[in-house]
């Protein structure tokens, strides 16, 4: 089961601890999850900040990581890079793990327009993770475009909110 928490920053990813989990397959080919226990190591993010890989799975497992994107677009903005930068490193030291990465987009524009532009921002998102070592397999891409809003209101700050991509393990 997912516990989903708001975005969180870099501090609050490396501070809280959690459970750790493991797909399986129902019937339908979806992936579940269920927690089980993973393996400590510690690793350097860009600004050397030492983390254990452990900490910030448990972290991220215990939350979904929220990723907006401005309007029409799929370029990843900056301020997610680190963030970032230590799920591609987990990622890549952990080849059994998988994360999902769900596209969606805001109101405007057709159905089937805004669930071609989820995938490109959830293909933005994995684009970077495979950049960085993450192997394509360990990377479940979906996309909702706009049927699944976090804001139903009808205005420019409701539609910032519900463009964006979330990765959760």
């Amino acid at each position: 089961m997912h516990h989903y928490i708001s975005t969180a920053s870099i501090t609050a990813i490396l501070a809280i601890l959690g459970g750790c989990s493991q797909n399986t397959n129902d019937e339908n080919g979806s992936k579940s999850y269920q927690s089980k226990h993973g393996s400590a190591s510690t690793y350097a993010l860009r600004d050397e900040t030492e983390v254990s890989s452990k900490t910030f799975y448990n972290t991220f497992a215990q939350s979904k990581q929220t990723y907006h994107f401005a309007i029409n677009d799929t370029q990843l903005e900056n301020n997610y890079l680190t963030e970032l930068d230590a799920l591609s490193h987990y990622l890549s030291t952990h080849p059994n793990q998988e994360v999902h990465l769900d596209g969606f987009t805001c109101e405007l524009g057709s159905s089937e327009y805004n669930v071609a532009l989820g995938y490109k921002r959830a293909q933005s998102v994995a684009q970077f993770l495979e950049k960085r070592g993450v192997n394509k397999s360990q990377i479940i891409l979906v996309s909702y475009g706009k049927e699944k809003p976090v804001d139903i209101n009808h205005n420019e700050e409701a539609w910032s909110l519900n463009r964006r991509v979330e990765a959760y393990f």
